[in-house]
Formats: structure tokens, C-alpha cells, sequence
């Protein structure tokens, strides 16, 4: 079996990434520091990082790490919209 070692950093380079956004909340919560701060020290960059990791996976023409981060983006949104659809009923509706 062959590995692609640029492929394999890509790939661990962009879950690592992800892993920052859904903690950033959480250490605001614990009292690490503020959130915006958070957000600009940590959130921001890696954003910023992992959209050039998807246009460094195109251009070494890793289609499926490139089409696999668009959809993981699309499915975050979608899933951060639905979300905010039932929490924002859930208030109005008194079940919070």
C-alpha cells in the first residue's frame, strides 16, 4: 500500500483545524478568555488556514480531500442554521 505523505499531512492539518472551532465556545465557558479574543487569535486563523489547505489540495489535485472539506463547510452551515432554526423556536415556544 502506498501513502501520499502530502496527503496525509493535508488531511491531518485540516482536522486539526476543525477541531478549533467547536472548542472555542467551550473555553470562553471555562474562563480562558474572552470570546472575542478567542476568535481572533484562533477562530479567524483557522479559518483562514483551512481554506488554503483546500486550494493547496486542488492544486495538487487531491479531489477527494478538496470535495470532502467543501462538503464538511456546507454540512456545518447547514447544520448551524438548522440548529439555530430549533433553538430560536425552542425560546420563542418557552421549552428553554
Amino acid at each position: 500500500m502506498k501513502f501520499n505523505t502530502k496527503k496525509i499531512l493535508i488531511t491531518i492539518s485540516l482536522l486539526i483545524l476543525a477541531a478549533i472551532s467547536p472548542n472555542v465556545f467551550v473555553a470562553a465557558q471555562a474562563g480562558m478568555a474572552e470570546f472575542s479574543t478567542l476568535v481572533i487569535q484562533f477562530l479567524l486563523p483557522s479559518v483562514v488556514l483551512i481554506f488554503l489547505l483546500i486550494f493547496l489540495a486542488k492544486f495538487l489535485q487531491f479531489r477527494d480531500i478538496t470535495w470532502l472539506a467543501i462538503n464538511g463547510i456546507v454540512a456545518g452551515i447547514i447544520a448551524t442554521v438548522a440548529l439555530e432554526i430549533f433553538r430560536e423556536s425552542g425560546f420563542r415556544l418557552g421549552t428553554m
